[in-house]
Formats: C-alpha cells, structure tokens, sequence
C-alpha cells in the first residue's frame, strides 16, 4: 500500500537540534543501517529523544518536527 505523503508531519526524536539531516553524522551499527531514522508517531519520537538524551547525558530530549512536501 503506498500512502499519500503529501503534507505530513514527521518526527525525529534526538539529544540535539537538527534542521538539516547529514548521514555523515549517523551511528553505525543502528538496526537498520547508517540512517536518519523519523516517524509519524509523536509519542514515539518523544520517548526516543528522552531515551537518547539520558544516555548521552542531557536533561532532556529534542523534538524535531518536519512537514513532507509533494512537489
């Protein structure tokens, strides 16, 4: 089933801000390869950027929040 991707919100929950994905930048050795890993569940990002915040030392999490345009 391919899903219309037009105008939807993606999260990618992180430590750090990031406006501008670099897979240069990605960990190797992640479940599914070298990658910039997003959702469309929010609930989701959220619980990842506060598990991943804790284990490199932050206080708290990051939520990016980007918006998949149709050109």
């Amino acid at each position: 089933m391919i899903r219309d991707i037009k105008n939807t919100i993606i999260y990618h929950g992180s430590y750090t801000e990031v406006k501008i994905p670099d897979l240069s930048r990605c960990a190797v050795g992640k479940d599914f390869g070298v990658g910039f890993y997003t959702t469309t569940d929010r609930k989701q990002a959220v619980k990842f950027a506060k598990r991943v915040a804790r284990i490199h030392g932050f206080s708290h999490g990051i939520l990016n929040i980007y918006i998949t345009y149709q050109i």
